[in-house]
């Protein structure tokens, strides 16, 4: 497919994807989907490692996205996973973001330590929200 072949931001709100939605689309450097019903794990043919902006905002997944491929985006900047029932602990792969300076996982059912974000040297906004979550930052 020729189409959209310079898209680098896509903004999506109110939709429900098709199935190969995003295997259709270019790399993107920048992804917002919010209010969205989402048929297929966008992440799973490494398209998006380039990835800097990530808002995922009251998503339903007709998929295991958290556990599955989460992992594999560490050019992250900026992450915003916010109301979407994500469940389970904080991923150790989390310690991985070093490039990471703004992470949100408000309102969601996460558990655990959060001794994984340490390490997170460039961060300087962080919100959590939950109380499940357990450990120290310092």
């Amino acid at each position: 497919r020729q189409n959209l072949t310079n898209l680098e931001e896509l903004e999506l709100w109110g939709s429900s994807l098709p199935f190969d939605f995003f295997g259709a689309l270019p790399p993107l450097k920048i992804l917002d989907v919010e209010l969205c019903i989402i048929n297929e794990n966008p992440f799973m043919n490494g398209k998006y490692l380039s990835l800097f902006y990530l808002v995922f905002h009251f998503i339903y997944f007709y998929f295991l996205f958290y556990k599955e491929c989460f992992c594999s985006l560490t050019n992250l900047r900026d992450l915003v996973m916010t109301n979407n029932n994500l469940e389970g602990t904080l991923l150790e792969c989390f310690s991985n973001f070093t490039s990471l300076e703004s992470l949100d996982l408000s309102y969601n059912q996460l558990s655990g330590n959060v001794s994984a974000l340490k390490t997170l040297t460039s961060l300087r906004e962080l919100s959590l929200s939950n109380p499940k979550l357990i450990g120290a930052l310092l």
